[in-house]
């Protein structure tokens, strides 16, 4: 859910596989968009230090419209690809 992309040669500084969303501004807007989808759950964090950001950002969901769903995706431009992610 958090995933900006890999961690190419960059040194990980988190516990996960994937490079992750540090910022609340950037929590919120993944967790928001995956929650305006149409699905039933959605997985947590890899990195338990982004927990509180998270669970903040649950705490204030906002469904986003089509046209702010969009607007996420535009923005969206991992800066290291991770294929396992589908990011290429």
């Amino acid at each position: 859910m958090l995933a900006r992309g890999g961690w190419g040669s960059k040194i990980p500084d988190c516990g996960t596989w994937y490079d992750p969303f540090r910022d609340q501004e950037s929590v919120d807007k993944a967790l928001w968009w995956q929650l305006s989808q149409p699905i039933h759950t959605v997985p947590s964090c890899g990195e338990i230090s982004l927990l509180p950001l998270v669970l903040d950002a649950a705490e204030r969901f906002n469904r986003l419209s089509f046209e702010e769903q969009n607007g996420v995706i535009a923005s969206q431009i991992p800066p290291r690809p991770e294929p396992r992610l589908a990011i290429g």
